[in-house]
């Protein structure tokens, strides 16, 4: 019996981690899984073995769409999975009315497929972090910085809309999610309104900033560095080892921001590609 495809459920996550953490043919990952169980667009592959691929896109409340699971077995070839899971996905992101989805392919596992299938490289991500305890970096800014509440969130979205374009946006349901589960999810505020937020997590010894995010209005006031410094002394408080952080390779503004506190790349570069829907 061949693989085939079917949609999501329940019963599937253990396998999923299992596979997951098993493979090196995985989509880095974005979000909860278990969150979009529910939707047509996250898929397993599978055979009288069990479950051996999935995949899983989700625009979150943006015109873009990212795939948040990609995971395939270290035996089965890529093009025979890619061609059985994608024209669900690419069909159902079309009825939602996504335009274009998104893909981090690490090691670029899937770069042939992509590329045949007509994905077009879009940006390169790299990974930097930070081992030292000291946390370095400077602020002149003068802002209120607190917990972000879940009656934050219009405010959130609003100042993360406006700093990012659509590539990069969170939806409702992912602040919601981050402000529960994050570590660390603070906010900045000046004159009572919210300008930035930033939120990390922490996975076994190691620290993860998600997002630092400024209003364009209120940029170059040090607010950045101001979150990125509170957030740190936050992570180290929980014993971390290491604080790792992303951005694009050629975003130089914050590239400048996260040296400054001490942060160094690692070599893991991440290849984004972009499908016209």
């Amino acid at each position: 019996m061949g693989m085939k495809i079917r949609r999501a459920n329940r019963g599937d996550l253990i396998a999923l981690k299992q596979l997951y953490d098993t493979s090196y043919r995985v989509v880095p990952r974005l979000g909860n899984w278990a969150n979009c169980l529910k939707q047509n667009l996250f898929v397993v592959a599978e055979d009288r073995i069990g479950v051996r691929g999935a995949l899983l896109a989700w625009p979150d409340e943006s015109p873009v769409a990212w795939v948040r699971l990609g995971v395939l077995d270290n035996v089965l070839p890529v093009d025979e999975w890619f061609d059985l899971a994608w024209p669900t996905v690419e069909r159902g992101l079309r009825q939602l009315g996504a335009e274009s989805v998104l893909w981090m392919d690490h090691h670029e596992w899937a770069a042939p497929i992509l590329r045949q299938r007509g994905f077009k490289r879009f940006t390169d991500v790299i990974t930097l972090t930070q081992v030292d305890t000291s946390t370095s970096g400077s602020s002149g800014a003068t802002a209120q910085l607190r917990l972000a509440i879940v009656q934050d969130i219009d405010a959130i979205i609003s100042t993360d809309h406006r700093a990012f374009t659509p590539h990069w946006w969170n939806g409702k349901d992912t602040i919601r999610d981050r402000i529960r589960r994050a570590i660390s999810f603070t906010v900045a505020l000046q004159d009572q309104a919210l300008v930035a937020y930033a939120d990390a997590d922490i996975s076994g010894s190691n620290g993860h900033i998600n997002r630092i995010a400024v209003d364009p209005d209120r940029q170059n006031q040090g607010i950045g560095a101001l979150l990125l410094h509170t957030t740190l002394e936050t992570l180290w408080q929980h014993h971390v080892k290491s604080i790792t952080i992303n951005t694009q390779r050629d975003n130089f503004p914050a590239l400048r921001l996260y040296q400054n506190f001490g942060f160094a790349p690692v070599g893991d570069i991440i290849t984004v590609w972009e499908y016209q829907l």
